[in-house]
Formats: structure tokens, C-alpha cells, sequence
């Protein structure tokens, strides 16, 4: 176990562990080893999008694995920044609606996104505004302080800066 793992909701199958050595999913009432994959030391992130949950990248590594519906994990195609759950890192959300996952590095302030079918990384752009009023588009973020969640229903993905310190 690492210092921060990640971990995913998979509606219909449990729960995704990602840790440091071992990607394993809780059905409830067992756990299963899914497979011992080196995902870095901590800082991991899972992030579940249509039918796979994604994870590794952190502190030690880059690399993204994908858990697919037969449970067969994969290496995804190498990310244009590194995601994880550090300020220092860049945030990885799922997109419900469009089946992608959104990348933002902090400390390049671009968004990019994973298209699973073609297993590649685009660059998108942000939309202009301050947030203040109602907007589409992904935000004009300018901090390494961000979180980001989708909202499931509502076909929508949040994504929220703070300016504080500490």
C-alpha cells in the first residue's frame, strides 16, 4: 500500500484498487488480484469512464494502465503530462458524456484529452470567461490548485480552482 492509492466506483463490479504493485477489485464481499503492475510509489489516481477504469501515473511514473471489461489490463498510450494526486501533478476526470477522459497539468495550465478508441492525446482548448456566469467549455484555469469530478446524471464534468495558500 502506498501513501495515497487510487481508487474507483465501477458500477456493477465494485471497487478498482490501484496501488504501488497491485490493481485489485472488491465485489463486494472478496477481493481479486487483478495483476501486479509497478504504478509509482504513491499518488496514484483511478478514474472510471464507460466501461474500463484507468489508473497508475503519480510519483515514479507516468504510465496509465486500463482495466477493461474483461478485467485485462493494459497500457494506454503515454500521457502528455503526469497525472496525479499531488498539487505538483496534473488531475485526470472521466467525461461520462463524451466517454473521455480530461487531463489538466498543472503546470502547463493546458487540458488534454484521452480518446480510448483511437488510444491517443489531443490538446483542447479553454473557453474564455471568468467563471463568474454560467459558461461551456473547459474553464481558464491558471493555478496547480484544481480538483475536478463528473458529475454522473447531469452529463457534466466540475472543475474548481483555489487561489488560497496552503
Amino acid at each position: 500500500q502506498g501513501i495515497v492509492d487510487g481508487i474507483a466506483y465501477w458500477p456493477g463490479r465494485g471497487l478498482i484498487y490501484c496501488g504501488p504493485n497491485a490493481i485489485a477489485l472488491y465485489n463486494g464481499s472478496s477481493w481479486q488480484n487483478l495483476g501486479s503492475i509497478s504504478l509509482g510509489e504513491y499518488h496514484i489516481i483511478a478514474e472510471h469512464i464507460g466501461d474500463a477504469v484507468y489508473c497508475g501515473a503519480g510519483n515514479g511514473g507516468s504510465q496509465i494502465f486500463k482495466v477493461d471489461n474483461t478485467l485485462t489490463i493494459t497500457q494506454i498510450a503515454t500521457p502528455p503530462a503526469n497525472y496525479g494526486a499531488s498539487s505538483s501533478q496534473g488531475v485526470l476526470c472521466g467525461d461520462t458524456l463524451t466517454g473521455t477522459l480530461i487531463g489538466y497539468s498543472q503546470s502547463s495550465t493546458n487540458f488534454n484529452e484521452y480518446d480510448p478508441v483511437g488510444n491517443s492525446w489531443s490538446s483542447l482548448s479553454k473557453s474564455s470567461g471568468s467563471g463568474a456566469t454560467e459558461q461551456l467549455g473547459l474553464p481558464p484555469l491558471n493555478t496547480n490548485r484544481v480538483i475536478a469530478a463528473d458529475v454522473h446524471g447531469l452529463d457534466v464534468t466540475m472543475w474548481v480552482q483555489t487561489g488560497g495558500g496552503g
